[in-house]
């Protein structure tokens, strides 16, 4: 019998956590290139272990998801309409886009358009999957042949 503890006797901290760097670096790039670079707010947490489960978070801000996913449609009509109203100040005052871009916006009010998607930590994700499934495939693989050979030399 191969008597494997947990999780981690299989994979370890170390592996999940440079699979975790890589696709965060990876989501960074992608981040920049789409002009969201700090915005995307990209963290890589720390590795949990338990006995069935070894995790890590990679962690984007709240802009960063309306960026990742798009923000929907900031029209009164629409059902999830968010209006934007200065609060602390007398006006809002940003970088315009679009046909503004270049120039200094300073309005008390805005009815924003909504963010299209900018898809930047999926596409990471997908550059690296194979390249983080083949290095845990072949740790797996390794750790299971050492608990095999131990066993082989218990009989």
């Amino acid at each position: 019998m191969i008597n494997i503890k947990g999780i981690t006797d299989l994979i370890s901290v170390q592996t999940i956590t440079w699979a975790a760097n890589k696709i965060a670096n990876s989501a960074r790039g992608f981040a920049r290139s789409k002009g969201i670079g700090r915005v995307a707010g990209v963290k890589t947490g720390t590795a949990k272990v338990s006995k069935n489960q070894l995790s890590i978070n990679i962690q984007i801000s709240e802009a960063g998801a309306a960026f990742e996913y798009g923000s929907g449609i900031h029209d009164p009509k629409h059902p999830h309409y968010v209006d934007i109203t200065a609060k602390n100040a007398p006006n809002l005052v940003f970088n315009g886009t679009n046909e503004k871009e270049g120039q200094i916006i300073v309005t008390p009010h805005v009815n924003h358009p909504g963010v299209a998607p900018r898809p930047f930590l999926k596409p990471a994700k997908e550059r690296h999957r194979e390249e983080i499934k083949r290095r845990i495939s072949e740790e797996v693989g390794s750790n299971i042949r050492l608990y095999v050979r131990a066993m082989a030399k218990k009989v």
